[in-house]
């Protein structure tokens, strides 16, 4: 004769439907919780870290077969541009003295530079020279200064202060 199960159904129910309701809760969440690959940007950025890294690879070759970096006359070409003391405009010699009054004569002077470069290599750097007497001059202002990093913000410029005080970029 065939005997019932002395045990309940629900003995072996019960904790099955907790694992089921784990299971739902986890499937709801996959949407939030989504791989760094299937985001765009995130694959972007690591094929940009990929060829940073083989860049950075390349280089360590090179400096470990002692290659040296060419001096830095092959590598930059510099533009010296003055401020009076005066005024605190800013000028450039070629040969004679040539102001320049505008964000439209800098743009004019860093094409004709660029220009002067062609396809060459070299960077370029325009070098701004303070006046050399501080104590004589309030010159260049505070406003100036803005006004002229406002103009060469597409280039290197690099400012050269007398008396020892730190040269900055713009």
């Amino acid at each position: 004769m065939i005997q019932l199960p002395q045990r309940s159904v629900f003995r072996f129910f019960i904790p099955m439907i907790d694992v089921l309701t784990l299971l739902f809760c986890i499937y709801l969440l996959l949407p939030i919780v989504k791989a760094p690959e299937e985001d765009p940007q995130t694959e972007k950025l690591l094929k940009e870290r990929d060829k940073l890294e083989a860049e950075l690879k390349r280089l360590e070759g090179q400096l470990s077969k002692g290659a040296k970096l060419p001096p830095l006359t092959e590598r930059l070409v510099v533009r010296v541009l003055e401020i009076d003391p005066t005024d605190g405009s800013l000028f450039y010699r070629n040969p004679d003295r040539v102001p320049i009054t505008s964000e439209a004569d800098a743009r004019k002077l860093i094409a004709n530079e660029r220009a002067r470069l062609g396809a060459s290599s070299k960077e370029l750097v325009f070098l701004i020279l303070y006046p050399r007497d501080r104590r004589r001059t309030l010159f260049p202002t505070f406003a100036q200064e803005a006004r002229y990093a406002e103009w060469f913000r597409d280039v290197a410029v690099k400012y050269d202060r007398p008396g020892g005080e730190e040269s900055k970029d713009l």
